[in-house]
Order: structure tokens, then sequence, then C-alpha cells
């Protein structure tokens, strides 16, 4: 089963987004992706890095797929992308998986430029 930190933070065009980001890395993580680990909550996302298409094959719920540019730039959202399916994107270099619906409400499009950044410790 694969778990991860929620450890950093989304930030889309220099604006901290709310959404705090696991990163997937090694290869078994990458491979894994969301497949055998709880449904994200609203306001976490996955990245993938190395990554240029996706499946939901064997998932049992729908997630949006915002693909990155080696630049990190967004070259293409999908929405809503039902388990069996696959999704690529030209020139994409890596995967941010949200929740369904969470791409559009944080006013994710083309263009946009996305940074994963440690989140900072709490102040207590």
């Amino acid at each position: 089963m694969s778990t991860y930190c929620f450890d950093h933070q989304l930030l889309i065009n220099e604006r901290d987004s709310g959404y705090r980001v696991g990163m997937a890395r090694r290869f078994h993580q990458r491979a894994a992706g969301l497949l055998f680990g709880r449904p994200l909550r609203a306001g976490e996302a996955l990245w993938i890095g190395q990554c240029g298409s996706i499946h939901t094959v064997g998932m049992r719920y729908a997630i949006d797929v915002v693909f990155l540019d080696r630049n990190d730039h967004v070259v293409r959202v999908a929405g809503n992308v039902p388990p069996w399916r696959f999704r690529i994107a030209r020139h994409s270099a890596s995967v941010l998986e949200m929740p369904a619906g969470q791409a559009r409400a944080a006013g994710l499009h083309a263009g946009d430029r996305v940074q994963i950044m440690p989140a900072c410790p709490s102040s207590s």
C-alpha cells in the first residue's frame, strides 16, 4: 500500500492554493500512484514525477489530472477522469492528481505555472 506525506504546498501562479501535496518520486510510488492508497481528500494532491500519461485502471473513483511540462507549466487539465481510463498529454513531464472537481475549483488552466514547495512549519 502506498502512503504519502502531504508535506509540500501547491502554488499556482505564485499564490498559495491551500493544497498540500504528496510526492511520488520513486519508481514503485510512481507505478502505484493512488491505486492502493486511500482516495485523496479535499485540499490534497499527488505529484508524480517523470510521468507523461496516467491510467485509472483498478481505481474505484474519478480523479482530476493536471499534466505539467518540464518548466512546471500546465499543458492539460483532464477533469473527472473515471475509473478504467487512460490519459496522456504531449510534452508533459509530470502529473498532479487531485480529487475529482478540485482542479477546476483551484482555477487550474493550461498555461498556469505550478510550483510545489516544502510547506513551512507552522508557528504554534
